[in-house]
Parts: structure tokens; sequence; C-alpha cells
């Protein structure tokens, strides 16, 4: 945990636990609708059973409802926590800059450190989402 990026993102880590859990909810209910389907067809259309059908019909509406929910929620949380990410590194390059010498300031001008400062919060978030990517 030396990397100060892993120690602002370890500071989200209860928003991207929610993201893991929901997206596993999301896969299970993805991988149940084929066999409730494939029930559906073998069991309700097949034998004629009415009542079956609907049954079946309102497990998967039902399963289908909580598949977007679970999904809706780590979209939530996904993009919580990955704007809290965006700012802190925002934050900290702004400390920076703020700490740099009057004389240095002068050098680089206002709107250059403005660009530079919201390029070098994208470029380091996006660098180490790819160093990231490589390493697992």
């Amino acid at each position: 945990m030396s990397d100060p990026l892993y120690a602002r993102l370890w500071q989200q880590r209860r928003l991207l636990c929610w993201v893991l859990l929901a997206q596993i909810g999301s896969t299970a209910a993805a991988l149940a609708l084929p066999r409730l389907n494939a029930d559906l067809i073998d069991r309700g259309i097949l034998a004629g059973d009415f009542g079956f059908i609907v049954t079946v019909g309102m497990r998967l509406l039902a399963v289908t409802a909580a598949q977007v929910m679970v999904a809706v929620i780590a979209m939530l949380c996904g993009r919580r926590a990955a704007l809290r990410f965006a700012r802190d590194i925002r934050r900290a390059v702004y400390q920076k800059v703020v700490r740099m010498s009057g004389t240095d300031r002068l050098v680089f001008g206002t709107a250059s450190l403005v660009t530079r400062m919201t390029a070098d919060a994208y470029s380091r978030c996006s660098c180490w989402c790819r160093s990231s990517a490589r390493r697992s």
C-alpha cells in the first residue's frame, strides 16, 4: 500500500465491495434465466400446463427485475467510487500546485496549470488502471 493511488482507492473499498456483490448478483440472475426459460418450454408449453407457464413466467419477470436492480446498484456505486477517486487525485495535484513557488507558477501560467492539473489527474488515473490490469 505504499502507492498513494492504492491508498486513495482503498478509501473507496466499501463502494467497491458493493459493486462486486451487485455484479455477482447480476451474473447469478443472468445465469438463472436460461434454466427458467428451458423449464418454461419443457414442462410448461410442451406439457400444456398453463398454471406452470404463469408461475415460471412470473419467476422470469422477478429474476429479470432483480437483475436490473443489482445492475443499476453496481453502476451507481461504481460511478460514485470512480468520481471520488478522481476527486482525490485532482485534489492532490491541486495541493501540489499550490505548494509550488510563486516563480514556478508565473513560469507556467494559470491557464497552463489548470490544463496540466486536469490532464495529469486523468493520465495518472488511466495509467494506474492500465498498470493494475497488467498486474492481475
